[in-house]
């Protein structure tokens, strides 16, 4: 559950940051995707860990 939670926001992330004309917070914004990116696949890889 909490890796789908962190992919929507990986997502959203992503298209705020594609659709900002302003290019410090399209940068603001991509790293919030990037740290998102890696909190999703830190939650899919303890998952397959304990499962």
């Amino acid at each position: 559950m909490m890796a789908m939670i962190e992919a929507r926001s990986c997502e959203r992330f992503k298209r705020l940051s594609e659709g900002l004309n302003d290019a410090y917070l399209a940068k603001f914004y991509r790293r919030f995707m990037e740290s998102e990116a890696g909190h999703y696949t830190l939650f899919i890889e303890l998952a397959e860990t304990y499962t």
